[in-house]
């Protein structure tokens, strides 16, 4: 009976080490690609309501305007928050160096 006890609790504990190994790799800790949905996810759901079109304007005049912003990573034309992305580093950077949002 101590044997099967101890061969169940064994068990429990590689599926419980499966199912932490896979959480950890699926996390957007460690997927960068997942990081980036979630960033996009969170700005967006933090943006008020706007028109696309006119959200992809400002965002184009902005990238236009500097050109080191539109070729980043993160916040640029390409970058994992899209069209936010211009907006997203006025907010957080470009209005505290003096840069100027487009109207």
């Amino acid at each position: 009976m101590a044997d099967r006890i101890r061969q169940a609790l064994f068990v429990l504990f590689l599926l419980s080490l499966g199912a932490y190994g896979y959480g950890a790799f699926t996390s957007s800790l460690l997927d960068r690609g997942l990081a980036g949905k979630r960033a996009y996810l969170m700005t967006v759901s933090r943006m008020p309501e706007m028109d696309i079109a006119e959200v992809r304007r400002q965002a184009e005049a902005y990238w236009d305007r500097y050109p080191n912003v539109a070729n980043n990573w993160h916040f640029g034309r390409n970058g994992e928050l899209g069209i936010y992305g211009a907006r997203t580093h006025y907010l957080r950077h470009g209005r505290y160096e003096g840069r100027v949002w487009p109207e």
